[in-house]
């Protein structure tokens, strides 16, 4: 593993003097973020460059291949360290405020003149079809990416990400990777089970101010006498298509009507784990066992020791 800061032109190697490098993912973040720490010491000249450490300094993790790139947002320093904070370019996605007016466009269409509005270079963009009709007034462009997203997984039931990878915005499914978690045992394993998110019925409504029509429902009344009612309003087009309407009901409720199931491990590192992700399990304590979708991620270098924490749950495609 290295870590670089870019100055000029010139790429410096400030592995060796920084320390705890944590590198986090999440399905509910857009973007990555990197944190870690740099020695200092103002009595000697040999760790003199840690303070020449800027905001807005590019800085690149590499493990055979780049694991991030991104720019120094804060900096905290004490008199021994300084503790550097660092987002990937989704930064400027979530800093940029935009007025946009969508009418029946394709999502990926929608997606890439949001990323032309900053002249954001674009990768790989999957084709999406679902219709966007809409108008953002003063959104930002990460905002506006979201809610795109939001209405493409209620329509087709397929969750997509953006992110920053090989210096480009990428948008695709969540993808499984061909590895299993392979870690030693450190005790640090949790299950979490909860209905608080549960949603066992769904009403979609038209997005007219003007108007309270239902135009689909979808529940499920035998989870509903268990648990009571849970309901979610979904808020849509009034000129969608019927059977499209009954579709988005029925694919909300097959996402939400059922008890959450988190679980959290901890292990030796693989830098194929990241946040969107899904990997296969095979633990007989907890039992464990199939795809689950890694929720969140942190990656963990301090002492030669790379660690990985993930928060995954149960992949459902």
């Amino acid at each position: 593993m290295k870590l670089y800061v870019i100055k000029g032109e010139k790429a410096i190697d400030i592995t060796e003097v920084s320390g705890s490098i944590n590198l986090s993912t999440s399905v509910d973040t857009l973007g990555a973020s990197l944190v870690f720490n740099i020695v200092r010491n103002y009595n000697d000249l040999s760790y003199i460059f840690s303070d020449e450490i800027e905001t807005g300094d590019v800085i690149i993790l590499t493990n055979e291949k780049e694991l991030f790139k991104g720019i120094v947002v804060s900096i905290s320093t004490t008199k021994y360290s300084r503790t550097v904070e660092c987002l990937d370019y989704c930064f400027y996605l979530n800093k940029n405020k935009v007025i946009k007016q969508f009418d029946h466009i394709a999502a990926s269409v929608a997606i890439k003149q949001l990323l032309q509005e900053i002249n954001a270079p674009e990768g790989e963009i999957s084709n999406i079809s679902t219709s966007i009709t809409k108008v953002y007034y003063s959104n930002t462009i990460a905002e506006i990416i979201n809610d795109i997203l939001k209405q493409v997984n209620e329509e087709l039931g397929v969750k997509y990400k953006l992110e920053f990878i090989d210096n480009k915005f990428n948008v695709n499914p969540f993808k499984k990777i061909n590895v299993e978690f392979r870690y030693k045992q450190t005790g640090n394993e949790t299950i979490n089970e909860s209905i608080q998110d549960m949603k066992n019925r769904i009403l979609v409504t038209s997005n007219e101010q003007e108007s309270t029509e239902i135009l689909a429902i979808a529940e499920d009344t035998k989870n509903i006498e268990k648990y009571g009612s849970l309901q979610e309003i979904i808020n849509v087009d009034p000129e969608q298509k019927e059977a499209k309407v009954r579709n988005i009901a029925k694919t909300k409720l097959k996402e939400l009507n059922k008890v959450f199931k988190t679980v959290s491990l901890e292990g030796f590192g693989d830098d194929n784990f990241r946040a969107g992700r899904v990997v296969y399990l095979n633990n007989s304590k907890l039992k464990l066992f199939g795809e689950f979708l890694i929720k969140s991620c942190v990656h963990t270098w301090r002492k030669g020791e790379h660690i990985v924490n993930l928060e995954v749950e149960l992949f459902e495609e």
